[in-house]
This record gives structure tokens, C-alpha cells and sequence, in this order.
């Protein structure tokens, strides 16, 4: 009886084992290809010439950066044309669409809301759509190779990018606009600032970065990002807890906002600034273990339910708002930027996150998947050329 019981749990191990192997760069790609269909990037192209489309309140922008996100790391994973030129696609739109704005923003350009009664826009549309933007500015410009073939493109994108979504909204009130209410919201900016600073070394660019990152400023209560962190010590290695605004006490971000701070860190840690850096080089393993070990909890749950997850990072949930576990998607996040630095969590993404699965925008997914895999495989991406690595 014994050898038989222990046969059946070295046979479901070996299952397990099977089920979750890893993927190739090939076989990702092909995913990718699966998901990024014609009418896919049809919906994006569309919405990059137009804003209000499709119904979505003004938000087209906001909408078609999920798949933007998703192109640019499939491009940064496998170098192809035919993703750069979809992203200058893009890019062209964006700034073609663009139109001269009103007081109090006379003399930029931008792109009305007028669903909600916005003529000069809406700054967390343009941060949401832009911080991708900005990461293709600068992982170009560490491509030299790349970057001389694009010199003249690139260099009145970023004259535009600078003056109409950094300027712009800085010279309308940088305390309103860009030091935003909610953490997230905030770094969004940070993100900009950062790839901005990358690219021109301008100061104003790195003061901003660092002052969300870790100084502090006044118009978000002189905090910043690391001191809204706490540990969560219910798990080992211990998870990330935080404080959702700059208010103290506040209660912890949910799930899928939370995604894009990790967005912005993955990309900060990849650039060698500030996060995951010493004293604090165990950011990313903290980070992994909030998702991978109290919100998705896929160590319980082997199935498909480990897309979905807990409400908040805390691992709790809402049942007025954000669903019980198994019931809110964690899916939408950009959180499994995560699985380049960790192959036991890139595992378990590519085991679950898949172009069969039901989870929201799965050319965003399948993107960053490949691109996880890609680094994991072979130490970097195609582009950019010069890169800096995941600090592992």
C-alpha cells in the first residue's frame, strides 16, 4: 500500500512537473503571433487616430496602451520589423491626431476628452499611453545601432514628447497633474521622468523621479514610493504591503492598480535606477512574493483560477467592490513583468497565461511573456542593444 501511494504521488509530481515546463522564445513568439491578430492591431491603430472611439468614454488611448505595451516588448524580444514599424505606426498617429489646444494649454497639442467635458485633456490618459512611449524613446536611443538608421524620427518624436506631454502639463500645475492623489497615478510621471532623463540628462526629469521615488515632495504630503512600502511578514520571503495614497492610514492598493507601480519598478530596475538597487536589492523577490504567494496563491490552487486571485496585495477582498478569491482578475495586470527576474514565477505565468485562457488583453500578455522568456533565455533582449540586465 505504501509503494503504491508513494508511486501516485511521484506520479502526480511528474504530472505537475510536465504541466508546468517552461516554454521557448519560439513557441511564445508563435503565441503572441495567435493573439496579435489583424483585428487586434487594427482596434489599436484605430484608436491611436482616435480617442473617443469605440465608446469607451473618451478613453481610446488609455485602451489601446495595453496592446502598445504588448507590441513593444514582443519587438524588444524578437527585433522585428514589422513590430517597430506598428509602434512608429503609432507613435505617427498619435501626434498627427493631435490638435492645437486652448487656454490655459494654448500653444501645446493634445487631444480633447470631450466625454467628460475635457478640452485640454486628460493627463492620465496621455501618462498611461506615454510612459510605453518614453521606454521605446530610450530603449532606441541605447540602441546606437538602431537609433542612427531612425536619427531624424527619432529625434523630433522626442522634441514633440518632451514639449506636449512633459511641458505641457508641468506649465499647467506640476503639483496637480503630475504629483498625482493615488501612488499609481503618480507613477505614471515618475516613469516618463525617468526615460526622459535617460535620453537628454536633464536634471528637472531625475529630480522628479527621485522625488517620487524616495525624497519626497510637498505636493504628495513629502512622501514618496518607498516610504508607502511596508513588509508583509505572513509569507517568507516576505511580500510588499502599502499605503494606496499619500495619506497615512489608507488601505492597500488593489491588485490590478498595483500592477503598474510594479510596471514602473520592473522598468527602474532594468535601468539600474533606484529600485532594486543596495540597500534595497530584495525589492523585486518581495514583489514576487506579493503575487505569486499571497494575491494569485497558485501554490493552492493549480488551475485556472490562478489568474484570478485576492482583491487587494494584502490577499483580501472587497465584496462591494473588488470580488472575492477566484473572482477578481489579476489578469489585466502588468505585474508578470515580474517573471523575467524569477524562473519559477515566469513558469507559472506561462503555464496559466496563455492565448487560450480567459484574461483581458492577451497581445499585452503574450508580450511581456515572450519578452520574460527572451531575457531568462538568453541574458537580454534583441533591443536595446546596450542593455543593463534585471540585476539578478
Amino acid at each position: 500500500m505504501i509503494k503504491k501511494y508513494s508511486f501516485l504521488v511521484l506520479f502526480l509530481l511528474l504530472a505537475l512537473f510536465q504541466a508546468m515546463a517552461q516554454k521557448s522564445v519560439a513557441a511564445l513568439e508563435m503565441d503572441f503571433n495567435r493573439v496579435y491578430t489583424a483585428k487586434e492591431r487594427l482596434q489599436m491603430l484605430n484608436r491611436s487616430l482616435n480617442n473617443q472611439s469605440e465608446d469607451r468614454n473618451g478613453a481610446g488611448h488609455y485602451y489601446m496602451a495595453y496592446t502598445l505595451e504588448g507590441v513593444i516588448q514582443a519587438w524588444q524580444a524578437t527585433g522585428r520589423e514589422d513590430f517597430l514599424k506598428d509602434v512608429q505606426l503609432v507613435f505617427d498617429n498619435l501626434i498627427a491626431s493631435a490638435k492645437e489646444l486652448p487656454a490655459p494649454a494654448k500653444g501645446f497639442q493634445g487631444w480633447a476628452v470631450t466625454a467628460q467635458d475635457a478640452p485640454i485633456g486628460q493627463p492620465l490618459y496621455e501618462s498611461y499611453t506615454w510612459r510605453h512611449l518614453c521606454s521605446f524613446l530610450r530603449i532606441m536611443h541605447q540602441s546606437p545601432r538602431l537609433k542612427k538608421q531612425h536619427e531624424a524620427w527619432f529625434q523630433k518624436r522626442l522634441a514633440w514628447t518632451e514639449k506636449n506631454i512633459w511641458d505641457k502639463w508641468a506649465s499647467l500645475g506640476q503639483d496637480r497633474y503630475q504629483y498625482r492623489v493615488n501612488t499609481y497615478m503618480t507613477s505614471h510621471w515618475a516613469r516618463i521622468a525617468m526615460e526622459l532623463y535617460l535620453i537628454t540628462e536633464k536634471d528637472a526629469y531625475l529630480q522628479f523621479f527621485e522625488n517620487v521615488s524616495f525624497k519626497g515632495h510637498p505636493a504628495i504630503k513629502n512622501n514618496h514610493l518607498r516610504n508607502r512600502l511596508y513588509d508583509n511578514v505572513t509569507v517568507n520571503p516576505p511580500a510588499f504591503n502599502m499605503y494606496s495614497n499619500w495619506e497615512t492610514p489608507s488601505s492597500p492598493p488593489d491588485a490590478s492598480h498595483f500592477a503598474d507601480l510594479v510596471s514602473f519598478w520592473t522598468t527602474a530596475a532594468e535601468n539600474n535606477m533606484y529600485w532594486n538597487q543596495p540597500p534595497f536589492d530584495d525589492d523585486m523577490q518581495k514583489l514576487i512574493s506579493t503575487y505569486f504567494k499571497v494575491v494569485h496563491l497558485p501554490e493552492k490552487d493549480l488551475t485556472q483560477k490562478s489568474m484570478m486571485g485576492a482583491g487587494f496585495i494584502d490577499g483580501t477582498s472587497d465584496q462591494n467592490g473588488i470580488g472575492p478569491y477566484d473572482k477578481a482578475s489579476v489578469s489585466l495586470g502588468t505585474h508578470i513583468n515580474l517573471g523575467r527576474f524569477d524562473e519559477a514565477a515566469q513558469t507559472i505565468i506561462e503555464t496559466y497565461f496563455t492565448p487560450t485562457a480567459n484574461i483581458f488583453n492577451k497581445p499585452m500578455l503574450m508580450g511581456i511573456s515572450l519578452n520574460n522568456r527572451k531575457i531568462l533565455t538568453d541574458g537580454k533582449p534583441v533591443y536595446p542593444e546596450n542593455y543593463s540586465g534585471t540585476g539578478k
